[in-house]
């Protein structure tokens, strides 16, 4: 059961992933290492504005809620419930 939910997710993610550009994919890899936008800005020397733009072609806010999901899956079956 819950591998027909992961396999599900990572698909979705595969999906969204294959499409990335190089400098969309660069911004996802700071988001996923918790920098805000205006780090990631100051860190690429680019706008904040530029980073938003990349973060809403990588669709972010989806994987962010992928992300939450999986790790409440793995939460509940580590706890055993």
């Amino acid at each position: 059961e819950i591998n027909d939910e992961f396999d599900v997710h990572f698909n979705f993610l595969d999906s969204i992933a294959s499409k990335w550009s190089r400098e969309s994919a660069e911004v996802i890899y700071y988001l996923l290492k918790n920098f805000k936008e205006r780090e990631i800005a100051e860190t690429l020397n680019i706008s904040q504005p530029a980073i938003n733009y990349r973060k809403k072609a990588a669709n972010w806010e989806s994987i962010a809620a992928l992300l939450k999901r999986y790790r409440s899956v793995v939460k509940r079956y580590t706890d055993g419930k």
